[in-house]
């Protein structure tokens, strides 16, 4: 873990966060931290002249121990989390392609997720 800190419009928090976090594994907290709306909004960051405002980034990868990132906060404009979110916690998009196919095909008869414990089952059976 890496101690770093966050600062938005004047107020700075200290945290540790892995040093292979990627900008996408931080917004909740950012957003939660400094009370925007997630995910609707996406944090920005920026350190040492350097701007991570990409969710693919990891801006922690060659920062060192105790630096500030200074945090701008906007309308998200990258569907990751919405994305996310529709799918839901527990089905892979692979799952949910594989669904839609058999939807196509018509050998599927339930809704998604019984569908995918179905299948996971029948894949742990032929394991």
């Amino acid at each position: 873990m890496l101690r770093v800190s966050f600062r938005c419009d004047g107020v700075e928090e200290p945290c540790e966060v892995a040093r292979a976090s990627s900008l996408a594994d931080v917004q909740q907290l950012l957003c939660r931290l400094y009370r925007q709306s997630f995910p609707a909004k996406k944090a920005v960051l920026t350190s040492n002249g350097v701007l991570f405002d990409v969710f693919g980034q990891y801006p922690f990868k060659t920062c060192n121990e105790g630096d500030i990132f200074e945090i701008e906060s906007g309308k998200t404009d990258d569907p990751f989390f919405y994305d996310k979110f529709d799918r839901g916690p527990k089905i892979e998009l692979e799952e949910e392609v594989a669904y839609d196919d058999a939807v196509a095909a018509g050998t599927a008869s339930t809704g998604i997720e019984a569908w995918v414990w179905a299948r996971r089952a029948a894949l742990l059976r032929t394991a």
